[in-house]
C-alpha cells in the first residue's frame, strides 16, 4: 500500500491549528463546565429553599388548624354547658390529632415529590457533566501531541481528531442545553411562582 500521498498531500493545517483549536475548544468546555456548576448549584438552592418553605408553610397551616379546632370548641362548650371539661379536652384532642395527622401526610407527600424532582434535575445533569469532562479530557491530551501530530500524520488524521473533539463538545453542549431547559422547564417555574 502505497503512504506516500499522505507525506506529499498539502496539508491546510498550520503548525500551530491543533495548539489554537484545542486550547480553545478545552477553554470553552471549562467555560461550560463552570457555567453548568452554577446551574446546578442555583437549582439545588432553589428547591432547598422551596422545600424549606414549604415546611413553615405546613407548620402554619397545622398551627392554624388547631387554633380554629380550639376556638370552635369553646364556642361548642358555650352552647353546650352539659358536656364535661374533661370531654371537651378529650374531643379536642382527638380533633387535633386527626388534624395535625392529615397535615402531616400531606406535608410528607408534597416533600417526597419535592425531593425526587429534585433527584430528577441532579441526574439529568450527570449527562452534560460527563460529555463536558471528557472533552476537557480529550483536549488536554492532544494539546501536548498537537505539533507532533501535525508533523507526522496525514492531514485526515489531524482532522479526524479534531471531528472527534469537535463531535464531544457538541454533544457537550447539547446534553447542557437539554438540561438547563428540562430543569428550568415552564412548570417547575410555575410551581415556584405560585409557591411564592
Amino acid at each position: 500500500m502505497d503512504t506516500t500521498c499522505c507525506a506529499v498531500a498539502p496539508s491546510f493545517f498550520s503548525d500551530s491549528t491543533g495548539l489554537y483549536f484545542y486550547s480553545a475548544v478545552f477553554q470553552g468546555s471549562m467555560t461550560l463546565l463552570g457555567l453548568l456548576g452554577v446551574f446546578i448549584v442555583l437549582r439545588i438552592q432553589q428547591f432547598e429553599s422551596l422545600l424549606y418553605r414549604m415546611k413553615d408553610d405546613y407548620d402554619q397551616l397545622a398551627k392554624f388548624g388547631s387554633e380554629l379546632i380550639t376556638q370552635s370548641e369553646k364556642i361548642r362548650l358555650i352552647d353546650q354547658p352539659d358536656r364535661s371539661t374533661e370531654e371537651v379536652i378529650s374531643s379536642l384532642a382527638d380533633k387535633h390529632g386527626r388534624a395535625m395527622k392529615a397535615v402531616n401526610e400531606l406535608r410528607e407527600q408534597e416533600i417526597q415529590k419535592l425531593m425526587k424532582r429534585r433527584d430528577e434535575v441532579i441526574d439529568s445533569a450527570k449527562s452534560p457533566l460527563v460529555f463536558t469532562i471528557l472533552t476537557i479530557t480529550l483536549c488536554l491530551v492532544l494539546l501536548p501531541f498537537a505539533y507532533v501530530i501535525n508533523k507526522t500524520t496525514c492531514p485526515v488524521v489531524e482532522g479526524g481528531l479534531m471531528m472527534i473533539v469537535i463531535l464531544f463538545a457538541g454533544l457537550a453542549i447539547a446534553s447542557c442545553a437539554r438540561f438547563t431547559i428540562d430543569s428550568f422547564s415552564l412548570d417547575s417555574v410555575q410551581a415556584l411562582l405560585k409557591r411564592s
